[in-house]
């Protein structure tokens, strides 16, 4: 019904946000992030299940003020909320830290990157859209994207998503080491069973 009322009666745009906790269906503020996105809809799929596909275009931050409800769609009155922007010099050197650390987290982890995500990142974009592709595409964890939302200052933003990409690089390296351990003592018992079977055969 809301992706309908967007499309009929509001041009496309839609707000989006997440909810806080996710083991509560219940829709309030409380359970819902201070800040979500302005956007409009891009493309609308259905599938036969029933479920609806939905691609938006990310315009603003906003922040609820109040929420109702009315005829099965939730409606909203919002507050558009600006990043704090950086100096230059401060961008500059962000973009460069965070772009590194990223550079390190591909070579290690060497995670499944969309084709479109590589072209907007290697044509240069902003230091607020660049850290919204990394949430989008990295960030994995609910909590931490809910976080990136709720945060205005571009320089924290990005000091999130530097602190992310390094944890979870430390993350996937234990993994390649329990995974190379556990692979190791499978190769030892396979060696251990070929000698007793040659010993039962010679015997």
């Amino acid at each position: 019904r809301a992706i309908r009322k967007a499309n009929e009666a509001y041009n496309g745009y839609i707000f989006v946000v997440p909810q806080s906790d996710f083991t509560n269906d219940n829709i309030s503020l409380n359970n819902l992030s201070k800040i979500g996105a302005m956007a409009k809809i891009k493309t609308v799929k259905n599938y036969e299940n029933g479920i609806i596909k939905v691609t938006v275009t990310g315009i603003s931050r906003a922040q609820i003020c109040s929420l109702y409800m009315q005829e099965g769609v939730y409606y909203a009155s919002l507050e558009l909320k600006e990043d704090i922007e950086l100096s230059p010099e401060e961008e500059a050197a962000y973009v460069r830290t965070t772009a590194k650390t990223l550079e390190n987290y591909i070579a290690s982890a060497t995670p499944n990157i969309p084709k479109n995500v590589v072209d907007r990142l290697s044509k240069g974009i902003a230091a607020s859209e660049f850290t919204d592709v990394l949430a989008q595409t990295f960030v994995k964890d609910p909590k931490r994207q809910i976080e990136l939302l709720n945060e205005l200052n571009i320089g924290k933003r990005m000091e999130i998503c530097i602190a992310y990409l390094e944890n979870e690089k430390q993350i996937d390296k234990i993994e390649n080491e329990i995974s190379e351990k556990v692979r190791k003592k499978i190769d030892e018992n396979q060696r251990e069973y070929y000698l007793r079977e040659q010993i039962k055969a010679i015997s």
